[in-house]
């Protein structure tokens, strides 16, 4: 199967347009999850060097990893 990123650069019809539109979604959901699982790690690891709660590194980086709606 072709990678997301390749069939969604292929001309495609409507049909297929819905299709690929909302697994996009989905990967980028998906993709997001990880980055901020990552983000919330590296703070926790910045906090116990710095003496700091791993919220205010996020704030410091400005990364709103640690938001409580979770999106």
């Amino acid at each position: 199967m072709k990678d997301i990123v390749e069939r969604l650069r292929e001309p495609m019809n409507v049909l297929q347009f819905d299709d690929i539109t909302e697994e996009a979604a989905e990967e980028i959901e998906r993709i997001r999850a990880e980055r901020d699982d990552a983000r919330r790690e590296v703070c926790e690891w910045c906090g116990l060097f710095t003496n700091e709660s791993p919220q205010l590194v996020a704030t410091k980086n400005k990364w709103d990893c640690f938001r409580e709606d979770g999106k």
